[in-house]
């Protein structure tokens, strides 16, 4: 054996005796009876007594000094909702304004590069030293000059009383904030994509199409996404994630090939688009820059470390949400809540990052739509996919051995796993059919510097072509003008009820320049591909007749992120009124005023049906008065609500008439606050298919509890001379116009295009 040999095997851990190995050095020393070499030798053993005093003496590796450090945890510190960042910086001006959010209580993790007087009021700085003296077991495992050091603030967050966690970047900018997240428990109305694909982009529902989010699977680029959806009650998803606009998280391949020049990314998506849920089977990339963890799902954190900081968190994702299936729960897609202002990066130098994930995401989705688990115990099974993930080269062995240390810090500090269980993503029989389709963004093309909007996502040439066909050929060039300087109700949903689809395409040539959200309802079921050729969004309130009341509880279930809803009825023109819609106060109630219902012109509206109203009789609103104090409620509230009706009772008209003549067909405009008393209201109404028709009683029983309500004021088109101009037209009858009729209706749809490009 040469003494190379003898001494790495020795260093090593060879399996000689130290004794014998020693014997061995000097009897070769004695036989080479060189005074040089013996010197050599000497000065090696010399060196390795001090890197063995190195490796094992009491020095610690960390970047400050432990006995500074004073108690790291502090047991009288209990927060509920925690945001969790790591950062290399003084505190910027990002990581200030998250400090400042109330309610949250921000943890800032450090790294070896983290100036070491790192100091921000109110937050918690976990130093290097910090994170070690914790003593949590996946301590070791966790590399530094990685955000993956951030599980150290996870895990202290759970250990003091967290309930949410909303993990960020330090150059996120919160616009909103983590409470627009869904941060209640239990239930939930909300849409589910309705799809069996193996993938979703959800970056086509918030408004940009052409674009796709970090960690997608190439091979599923270019395949359409449902326009599809459920409307249902859903448990609230444990795992929420919000867009970001400015430099949202887009990956390289998307950079290099659709940026202009140097040209700094700066997209929105659509901020009044609903929330999203993915059904079971159905994958979409979450990232870790704006992410809302509830105590659900606080196993689902874990960041693996063979991986590159570009693909973490998207391999955890992918694990999170195959295992989110054993749970019956989902992940959530949210609007954008913040803006991104990337750091400085290399493009090619994250192409080379995000290699993995371009080669291996598609074959990972198909095994974990197809991987199973047996075990009863739920962090069993969390495990097992780790191993798995392993086993077939997804991973590296020492991320199964992280999960395996993160399950034991999770139950050291007294996390329960939750309960595995099948169970329907619909709470109720009460599935309501939708299709949606947001307001498209423009979006980055090589070719312009300028932001540009694809023409065949949206519907604006089948308009131009319409009202060439029914007014002149200028109305193409007037339409274009109107889409760019129209007024716009950007946080205004305005919800059409319909009977037919014939007269859609009208109300979209009048409305859709000023209202970019834009929800079409009806009772039955109508022809799902003509929506889908219009790309409108629509929905089934699944009931025999077309109600204001049910259109606008339906159009608010879906929850988007607007600050009010306006109805009107496909009777309606409201284009008029534009400029003086009065939606200065957005937290008011708007109700059409007073209505001579019986004006010879509105009874022969009536009788032709141009407009739509019912009779309604006192005992039966005596009937509804004596079945308040059954509705479920506090006694407040019903004591209120018995009060409106008996005001409604005691209208005087009843002495002369046994039934009086109501007007259904009517404009109101509610704030996005008002959906709890609509549909606490609603109750009386909604307990039977013959009390349905009576729920136009519903809005106007919200006026009476509101008692600030405003007033809109409608008009005839033969009325238009009023020197007080109306906020709405009723009726206006758009078939004339459909059918080519000259009549005045036709006349006013064409002028009024001509017209609105000098307002």
């Amino acid at each position: 054996m040469s003494m190379t040999m003898a001494w790495r095997r020795h260093f090593f851990g060879g399996n000689q005796s130290s004794v014998r190995y020693i014997r061995y050095v000097v009897a070769y020393i004695v036989r080479l009876r060189s005074f040089k070499i013996l010197v050599t030798i000497i000065g090696i053993f010399v060196l390795y007594s001090f890197i063995q005093h190195l490796r094992f003496s009491s020095l610690s590796w960390d970047f400050e000094d432990d006995d500074s450090l004073g108690h790291v945890r502090n047991s009288g510190l209990k927060h509920d909702k925690w945001i969790v960042v790591t950062t290399i910086h003084h505190p910027t001006d990002h990581v200030k304004a998250l400090n400042l959010l109330q309610g949250w209580k921000l943890i800032v993790v450090g790294d070896r590069k983290t100036p070491s007087n790192w100091d921000l009021k109110g937050a918690i700085y976990l130093s290097p030293a910090a994170q070690k003296k914790l003593g949590y077991k996946v301590h070791p495992l966790l590399p530094y000059d990685t955000y993956t050091r951030k599980t150290i603030g996870y895990l202290y967050a759970i250990e003091h009383g967290a309930q949410y966690i909303y993990e960020t970047d330090d150059d996120n900018v919160p616009v909103i904030g983590p409470d627009a997240f869904q941060l209640s428990v239990g239930y939930t109305e909300a849409l589910i994509v309705s799809t069996s694909n193996l993938t979703y982009n959800h970056h086509k529902h918030f408004g940009q199409s052409t674009t796709w989010p970090r960690g997608y699977a190439l091979e599923y680029i270019s395949l359409p996404d449902s326009r599809d959806y459920i409307l249902c009650e859903t448990h609230v998803p444990s795992i929420q994630q919000s867009v970001n606009d400015g430099d949202p998280d887009l990956d390289a391949i998307f950079r290099l090939t659709r940026i202009h020049g140097k040209a700094e990314i700066n997209l929105k998506f659509d901020v009044g688009a609903p929330p999203v849920i993915l059904p079971k089977g159905t994958f979409s990339p979450l990232n870790s820059q704006n992410t809302l963890f509830t105590a659900k799902a606080f196993w689902a954190m874990i960041l693996p470390t063979t991986v590159t900081d570009r693909e973490t968190d998207i391999y955890r994702s992918y694990w999170a949400e195959r295992l989110l299936w054993l749970l019956g729960d989902h992940v959530g897609y949210f609007p954008p809540f913040s803006y991104h202002k990337r750091n400085l990066h290399s493009f090619l130098m994250d192409a080379k990052d995000e290699m993995s994930l371009y080669q291996n995401t598609g074959h990972l989705l198909r095994f974990l739509r197809g991987w199973s688990c047996d075990a009863i115990f739920f962090f069993d099974c969390a495990s097992k996919l780790a191993h798995d993930m392993v086993r077939y080269g997804f991973w590296l062995k020492r991320d199964a051995e992280l999960v395996d240390a993160w399950i034991t810090d999770l139950a050291t500090i007294g996390y329960a796993p939750p309960a595995m269980k099948v169970r329907d993503m619909c709470n109720d029989d009460k599935k309501k059919t939708v299709i949606f389709y947001p307001d498209e963004q423009n979006t980055t093309f090589p070719h312009s510097s300028d932001l540009l909007l694809t023409p065949d996502l949206t519907n604006h040439a089948a308009i131009k072509e319409l009202l060439v066909s029914r007014c002149q050929f200028a109305h193409e060039i007037h339409y274009d003008h109107i889409l760019n300087t129209a007024a716009k109700h950007e946080t205004v949903l305005l919800v059409v009820g319909i009977r037919d689809t014939d007269v859609v395409p009208l109300i979209e040539a009048v409305h859709r320049p000023h209202f970019p959200h834009i929800l079409y309802c009806s009772g039955k079921n109508l022809n799902p591909k003509f929506f889908h050729a219009w790309k409108l969004s629509y929905v089934v309130t699944n009931q025999e007749e077309t109600t204001a009341t049910a259109c606008m509880l339906v159009a608010m279930a879906m929850h988007h992120h607007i600050d009010g809803y306006l109805y009107i009825s496909d009777h309606t023109w409201i284009g008029h009124g534009l400029t003086t819609l009065p939606m200065k106060f957005p937290n008011l109630m708007w109700n059409t005023g007073e209505v001579d219902i019986y004006k010879p012109q509105m009874e022969a509206s009536c009788q032709q049906k141009s407009i739509d109203c019912m009779g309604i009789s006192k005992n039966l609103i005596q009937q509804f008065i004596s079945e308040v104090a059954s509705l479920p409620g506090e006694t407040k509230f019903k004591s209120e609500l018995r009060q409106c009706l008996v005001k409604m009772a005691s209208d005087p008209q009843f002495v002369t008439k046994a039934k009086l003549l109501w007007l259904t067909d009517y404009t109101f405009y509610l704030p996005a606050r008002m959906y709890s008393t609509l549909a606490s209201v609603n109750r009386l109404f909604s307990s039977s298919r013959i009390k349905q028709k009576y729920d136009f009683l519903a809005p106007m029983l919200v006026e009476c509890l509101e008692l600030t309500t405003e007033y809109l004021k409608y008009a005839d088109v033969k009325d238009l001379e009023s020197s007080s101009p109306p906020h709405y037209l009723l009726p206006f009858n758009y078939r004339d116009v459909l059918q080519g009729k000259e009549t005045e209706y036709k006349s006013y749809f064409c002028r009024y295009f001509k017209e609105l490009i000098h307002v």
